[in-house]
């Protein structure tokens, strides 16, 4: 197995044209343009949902691996609507589950609860969810993934 063959990828919600996330921002800010604030109604959806779910990608930015499948056999894995704020947090939590698998030679599975006990991840666990093709229209998702999941 080859580590050098695996890297952490970042599309920011900026480079989504034509996606919910890209139509988000420039909704949001073409709003402010007036007097800087936004409108209660914007501020309802805004609510509605939050950073972080995973079931679509629908705001933010997504990271993904690429390689993992080759270096590892595991799928390649990504996390979803992740706020621009916490884009170094993310690759570096990708990153951390990408060198362990390596390292151990471990399989990730769809459901597995994986705890970190990275300094930099305290008392933090997550699970996988299996994309498979076709479930989330994005062109990186051509074979199945493992979506990262948080959780609580």
């Amino acid at each position: 197995m080859s580590a050098d063959k695996v890297a952490v990828l970042y599309t920011p919600a900026g480079l989504a044209d034509g996606e919910e996330a890209g139509d988000e921002i420039v909704s949001i800010s073409e709003e402010r343009l007036g007097d800087g604030t936004l409108a209660k109604e914007t501020l309802d959806e805004l609510r509605a949902s939050g950073w972080l779910r995973q079931v679509r990608w629908r705001r933010g930015g997504y990271f993904t691996t690429t390689g993992l499948r080759e270096a590892t056999g595991n799928p390649d894995l990504v996390l979803l609507n992740v706020p621009s704020a916490f884009a170094p947090w993310s690759f570096r939590l990708l990153n951390h589950i990408a060198e362990y698998a390596i390292e151990s030679e471990a399989q990730l599975r769809p459901g597995e609860v994986f705890a970190l006990p990275h300094p930099r991840f305290p008392d933090m666990a997550l699970t996988f969810d299996l994309i498979e093709p076709g479930d989330l229209q994005l062109p990186e998702f051509e074979r199945p993934m493992l979506n990262v999941v948080p959780l609580p």
